[in-house]
């Protein structure tokens, strides 16, 4: 099958229209059986004789999808077949077979099979796939200036390949652009600032943008509230971002246990011990696994904040699970011994 995690963008809108076309035919899965045998030129051919693509839409019917890509550049409806067409040619380019999605996206507007918006933004995201960024901007503004209609997807392709190489400077000025040009962001338009952000530290604008997102109507990814709490530092941070996770899973977002253990060191770097215990039983609570990240912080914060005993049990914890403990946890319990010893002795 083409791309499988992009097909399931495309199934929402071909269950709307497919049905309204009356059209119901085996397109679906002549493009999952051919694009398995790598006969794309095959399901090309048989969609261009009308072949129906509606029935992709039974085959993921039971996938909880969001809007589809191709409503993103064409801001309309498209019919089943030309969902189908651009899915080809957008799996081709997600593979890294930017050439042969290219060769086939040209065959296909010969034919008219296939949109000028559409065809357009998938010529300039084949350049963007090549790592040909500022050749593809080039085209893109040249295009614009011809009447073409700037829209969401090629702005977060841009936006995306920004920040991926760290130019996160150009990323935010489209992600801003797009608020001028009347465009919308999607949940992968955020999701590339969220990372980017974070990435160069930029922390508080991560967290902003994530307040955003949701207030938009849109969860991120576990993946990119990760790359947030992971580099979180100073209190005010690590509340903020405790009260974001509260929000989102209220909201259906499902936390890993790595989003848990980012928190927890958090907490654990900021001294608040009352923070790392209440985020431990949660994961308790939620049958999930601590790491070593997580029990280090629990034997570090409870031995700075006096309570000796929980903190040698939880020690004694980890090792039984075979967890490596960390030096700074060894030389924080090792201090906090001699101390109580000390103490002892004086008394």
């Amino acid at each position: 099958m083409v791309y499988d995690g992009r097909w399931r963008m495309a199934v929402r809108l071909m269950n709307e229209v497919g049905p309204k076309m009356g059209k119901r035919g085996v397109g679906g899965a002549a493009v999952r059986d051919c694009w398995a045998m790598g006969s794309v030129r095959c399901c090309w051919c048989c969609n261009g004789s009308g072949v129906g693509g509606a029935a992709v839409g039974d085959w993921w019917a039971t996938d909880s999808v969001g809007c589809c890509w191709c409503d993103r550049i064409d801001g309309k409806r498209c019919l089943p077949r030309v969902i189908v067409n651009t899915c080809l040619v957008f799996g081709m380019v997600e593979e890294g077979r930017v050439e042969d999605g290219l060769v086939l996206l040209k065959r296909m507007m010969v034919k008219n099979m296939i949109s000028d918006s559409v065809s357009y933004s998938l010529f300039v995201y084949g350049k963007i796939k090549m790592g040909e960024v500022e050749s593809a901007r080039e085209v893109y503004d040249e295009m614009v200036k011809r009447g073409f209609e700037a829209n969401s997807f090629v702005h977060t392709k841009f936006i995306k390949a920004y920040c991926e190489v760290g130019k996160i400077e150009d990323g935010d000025e489209l992600f801003r652009d797009m608020e001028r040009v009347g465009l919308k962001p999607y949940d992968e338009t955020y999701t590339c600032m969220i990372v980017g952000f974070s990435k160069v530290g930029r922390l508080d604008e991560s967290l902003k943008l994530c307040e955003i997102m949701v207030q938009s109507g849109f969860v991120p990814s576990c993946l990119a509230f990760n790359e947030v709490v992971e580099r979180l530092n100073g209190r005010e941070s690590v509340r903020r971002a405790n009260e974001m996770l509260t929000v989102l899973l209220d909201k259906g977002f499902v936390p890993d246990v790595n989003t848990f253990s980012y928190l927890i060191a958090g907490y654990g770097r900021e001294g608040d011990v009352e923070g790392v215990l209440k985020l431990y039983y949660e994961m308790e609570y939620r049958k999930l696994s601590p790491g070593a990240l997580v029990f280090n912080w629990l034997v570090i914060s409870l031995c700075q904040a006096g309570r000796l005993e929980e903190s040698e049990k939880y020690f004694r914890t980890m090792k039984a699970r075979s967890l490596v403990p960390l030096d700074c946890a060894y030389d924080t319990l090792i201090s906090s011994l001699r101390k109580d010893t000390k103490a002892q002795h004086c008394s």
